[in-house]
């Protein structure tokens, strides 16, 4: 029984993980489901009827920092977090330096800028230009969650914008190395 979650193309096309249980037929609104949580990766939701055949990643709607901007997966070592009282409890504070894993791909924005999201390498591999405009959509409610009410000047033309193509990837690892 397969029940992994690997960042893929599900049914809808988009990068978010999909049900593993691709020929699953029996209507899922009569299944039992629970939401467990995975090592601060983020929750998973397993469905069951008579036996585990579904596995659904449940992913934040917004971007959390050292995480693959798609699937969550934390990709750089976390120095600190938030704590139970503070209002991202739980959440990535600080960041250290980053896993095997983590790729730093820049895009060109439409509006002719250039920008930076972090992925795992999976979903750095697997990402097409079909997930622009999803993965645009999580920026845009990662800065406007981040702003609270502020809305500086910057923010509005953003709104309009979006990711036009793909300008490379690199290794987060070889990025700091040629840093310092």
């Amino acid at each position: 029984m397969n029940t992994s979650a690997i960042p893929s193309r599900n049914h809808n096309g988009s990068m978010r993980a999909g049900n593993v249980g691709e020929d699953w037929s029996e209507d899922e609104s009569n299944s039992e489901h629970s939401d467990i949580s995975v090592l601060y990766h983020g929750a998973y939701r397993f469905y069951t009827a008579t036996d585990l055949r579904v596995v659904e990643r449940i992913m934040s709607d917004i971007k959390v920092i050292g995480s693959c901007s798609i699937c969550d997966k934390e990709v750089f070592d976390i120095v600190e977090r938030f704590g139970p009282a503070e209002e991202n409890a739980g959440r990535p504070k600080r960041i250290g330096a980053p896993h095997d894993d983590a790729m730093r791909i820049g895009f060109m924005l439409a509006s002719g800028e250039q920008m930076d999201l972090t992925f795992c390498q999976s979903c750095a591999e697997a990402l097409t230009d079909e997930d622009y405009h999803e993965l645009w959509q999580k920026v845009l409610r990662s800065w406007v969650a981040e702003l609270g009410d502020r809305r500086p000047e910057w923010l509005t033309p953003m709104l309009g914008n979006g990711i036009l193509c793909e300008l490379g990837k690199q290794s987060w690892k070889d990025v700091m190395r040629t840093a310092h």
